[in-house]
């Protein structure tokens, strides 16, 4: 083995130099400046690009690379530079968004009250039982009877909905347990209910509260639980 060494050796011209190696770094350097929008990945590239051309400084020829070096510093520092233009649009227009979300949700919430409370009255309507009692007799999916009435989806009768909580709440019990039995309802119905709905995050998911009942009226506050004295939403 040392002979076959020695042999390649002596078969290379006596000014034979080394083809230059493109410097990893430099790669490195272009690969994390494509991703500039990435406030930590526009840093490496920054750091990766400046260590690059520095070694193929010193390098005496060694090294190549510095092109692809270059555009790796220019895509980094564009990406640091749009820092403070992200920072300022989230400034500007972050709470917008939120604002907007909040009221998506709570013109949602409005229209799940509405929901509820046809369906409450559907159901007065069909079982000639009262209201419900609870919002799961609202529900149901298959066959429809006077417990499962199938009038509203699950995530409803949960008592959840974009960002808001529900409470259904019945006022007085109704007729007799032979005229509930009579009807096929397990449980008797009752002559009124109140339904509220809150934010989960007041501020966040939404920042109005509401409250219905079988009148229909929605009625809303804006700094905490809404009652029968509050103002009619419009």
């Amino acid at each position: 083995m040392p002979a076959v060494a020695e042999q390649s050796a002596a078969s290379l011209p006596p000014n034979f130099v080394a083809p230059p190696t493109t410097s990893g770094k430099a790669v490195a350097s272009l690969l994390f400046g494509f991703l500039f929008f990435f406030p930590l990945t526009a840093l490496a590239a920054v750091v990766l690009g400046h260590l690059a051309t520095a070694d193929i400084r010193k390098s005496a020829g060694k090294l190549k690379g510095r092109g692809i070096a270059v555009g790796g510093l220019i895509l980094g520092y564009l990406g640091i530079a749009l820092v403070p233009v992200f920072l300022l649009a989230l400034t500007v227009f972050g709470p917008r968004l939120l604002n907007s979300g909040a009221k998506a949700n709570e013109a949602a919430a409005a229209g799940a009250l509405r929901e509820i409370t046809v369906a409450a009255n559907s159901y007065a309507s069909t079982y000639k039982n009262g209201f419900p009692r609870t919002l799961q007799a609202l529900a149901g999916v298959g066959t429809q009877d006077c417990d499962h009435a199938g009038l509203i989806d699950g995530e409803l009768a949960a008592g959840t909905h974009e960002g808001y909580v529900f409470k259904y709440q019945f006022r007085s019990m109704g007729d007799s347990a032979g005229r509930r039995a009579a009807l096929g309802c397990s449980e008797a119905g009752v002559s009124g209910f109140t339904l509220t709905a809150e934010p989960l995050v007041r501020g966040t998911d939404g920042q109005r509260s509401f409250y219905t009942d079988e009148s229909g009226v929605i009625r809303y506050d804006d700094h905490g639980p809404a009652t029968n004295s509050s103002p009619p939403l419009e």
